[in-house]
């Protein structure tokens, strides 16, 4: 894992006025689940997702995605805590171990029933590293807070606002009453859309579809087991063909070779992560049949495929019995047919034309030897991750 220290000191220049925030509590009023200690829901209040964890002293650590106002935030409330004063700044140096420690601007606030104090509007990113130490320690005789399982709370944040945000465009299932007054425009969750990747590298460049990472300001990186979230920079896309290459600093445990002669009827699978927010977040496995070697239109840089997929695992590994990556796989493209069992991938040769355009070598040896499903799925995981994106 990197050291982030410089990245954060260009964040603190980022947030924004929190003058509003006096008049705003924070407070769970849809329960979305819980992470160990950690409740997870939505807040009408804030416009957006919340988690957060109370430790022995009663300080109550926040952390959310807020409307545009608040943008991503962190924040600390305690009932004792009658020394802050609202509206009021505190420089706070907060120890991140084993990361080092910063400083920064929080502002004294309300957060319900209880003084606390607001740190805001900052780039999203911050919050994925913010959660990668074990601990942080406050000064101003706040003191350590554990964070334990922060990691994956932020997770369960990023799946509650992606639920919330509907980036499918359908109806939530819990809507606001009728009479409710309509929210203001700054006040509407930021829509956070999410698919799915592959190592490529053993420096950390990952495959995806372009449509994935299209328009985002944020990428980040989700591997399970990992605990944490991985930042993602975009490196080069291929729009003809709907791919893209990101590449980020995790060292992955492991990177698949390539199978350019799938046939016809052949058995494949997909691993990926579908429909955010509703399915499991460790991924999901299906397998099914090479249905025809072209796509629309006899366009021959496509595979049809049997297997089951969903919105979410674009930009997946489409694998044969052996653990070859035989094509990516494009959900987006699922939209213009209606039919079941009629889902897509792109070719292995385009990916691996697109890979050797970003002087990268793929493994083009594949392995020949099969090896059963619930082996597959677990080799498949190894080299799999979720990419979330949070729009411009």
């Amino acid at each position: 894992m990197r050291k982030f220290l410089p990245q954060l000191l260009i964040v603190l220049a980022t947030f924004g006025n929190l003058a509003t925030a006096d008049a705003r509590g924070l407070n769970i009023d849809q329960n979305y689940g819980n992470i160990g200690n950690w409740a997870i829901g939505y807040s009408d209040n804030i416009g957006g997702c919340l988690a957060k964890v109370e430790y022995n002293n009663r300080t109550m650590l926040w952390l959310g995605l807020g409307s545009a106002e608040f943008g991503a935030f962190i924040a600390l409330t305690n009932p004792n805590w009658d020394w802050v004063t609202i509206g009021k700044s505190y420089q706070l140096r907060v120890e991140l171990p084993p990361y080092g420690q910063w400083k920064g601007e929080f502002t004294g606030f309300r957060g319900g029933d209880y003084p606390g104090l607001i740190f805001a509007n900052f780039k999203t990113q911050f919050l994925y590293d913010f959660v990668r130490a074990r601990e942080a320690v406050f000064s101003e005789g706040i003191g350590r807070l554990d964070l334990t399982l922060s990691g994956r709370a932020v997770q369960a944040l990023i799946q509650c606002q992606s639920a919330r945000g509907n980036p499918e465009g359908t109806a939530p299932e819990e809507a606001a009453p009728k009479e409710t007054k309509p929210k203001e425009p700054a006040e509407r969750p930021t829509k956070i859309s999410t698919g799915t990747g592959f190592f490529v590298s053993n420096e950390g460049d990952i495959l995806t579809n372009f449509h994935v990472i299209e328009g985002c300001s944020v990428v980040a990186i989700w591997q399970v087991g990992a605990g944490y979230y991985e930042e993602g920079i975009v490196k080069s896309v291929d729009t003809k063909n709907d791919l893209a290459l990101v590449t980020s600093k995790i060292k992955p445990a492991a990177v698949p070779a390539w199978n350019a002669g799938v046939r016809l009827g052949e058995t494949v699978a997909v691993y990926g992560f579908p429909l955010s927010g509703t399915l499991t977040h460790s991924g999901n496995f299906t397998i099914g049949n090479v249905s025809a070697v072209a796509g629309p239109n006899d366009d021959t840089s496509w595979l049809q495929i049997s297997a089951p997929i969903q919105p979410g695992n674009s930009g997946g590994p489409l694998l044969d019995q052996t653990g070859n990556v035989v094509g990516v796989i494009n959900a987006q493209l699922k939209k213009e047919f209606l039919a079941q069992n009629v889902n897509f991938a792109i070719k292995a040769g385009i990916a691996v034309g697109f890979l050797a355009a970003n002087d990268l070598k793929a493994n083009t040896s594949p392995d020949k030897t099969p090896i059963s499903p619930d082996e597959l799925a677990a080799r498949a995981k190894k080299f799999t991750v979720q990419i979330l994106c949070q729009p411009r």
